[in-house]
């Protein structure tokens, strides 16, 4: 259970960068252009990442969107594929 909760702000960060791009990794997930193994890789690639608060300072402005993940996201090529797919 410890391991799970030590994941939790990253799972909330890589939904938030998939919500800011206008993906949602819930529909990815039901129709396919994700499946469990992925989405449970992006979230590990999230908390390896150094730029968390790179991450939770940009989702201060209510007004975030972006037109592509972050270049420093290490979930870039994945998120902007889903994107893609979508």
């Amino acid at each position: 259970m410890a391991i799970y909760g030590a994941f939790d702000q990253n799972f909330f960060l890589t939904q938030g960068i998939a919500r800011a791009m206008g993906v949602s990794l819930t529909e990815a997930l039901a129709d396919g252009r994700l499946d469990r193994e992925g989405y449970a890789a992006m979230v590990a690639q999230c908390h390896a990442c150094p730029h968390a608060a790179d991450c939770k300072a940009s989702f201060a402005d209510a007004r975030f969107t972006l037109r592509g993940a972050p270049s420093y996201c290490r979930n870039r090529p994945a998120l902007n594929e889903i994107a893609l797919r979508g």
